[in-house]
Order: C-alpha cells, then sequence, then structure tokens
C-alpha cells in the first residue's frame, strides 16, 4: 500500500488479490466482446462531423 501511495501516478482502481485480478480480467473480456459484437451497431450511430472527447475516470 505504500508504493502505491507513494506512486506518482497511482491506479484510480487497485485490484488486491489473485483471485480478484482473475475475475476482473474475466469481467473485461466479456466487455470486449459485447463491444466487439455491438461494433457495427455503435459506429452506425455516429454524427458525421461531431469530435469525440474522451471520458476518464
Amino acid at each position: 500500500m505504500i508504493q502505491v501511495v507513494n506512486h506518482p501516478n497511482p491506479p484510480l482502481r487497485l485490484v488486491l488479490g489473485a483471485d480478484m485480478l482473475e475475475v476482473i480480467h474475466a469481467k473485461l473480456g466479456t466487455v470486449a466482446a459485447d463491444l466487439a459484437d455491438w461494433k457495427d451497431v455503435s459506429i452506425d450511430t455516429a454524427f458525421e462531423g461531431v469530435a469525440v472527447s474522451v471520458i476518464s475516470g
């Protein structure tokens, strides 16, 4: 924890434990698959000429 607190760029979310790391990787895989499955529909909803901004946090 001290290493995280003292780090110049600490993670927004710190995963603790190998089991939780595995769970989160599995969830991210599911989300990535959903994004891939629905990519064409997502892209089709875009408005031409609109700038895209990234929401972080």
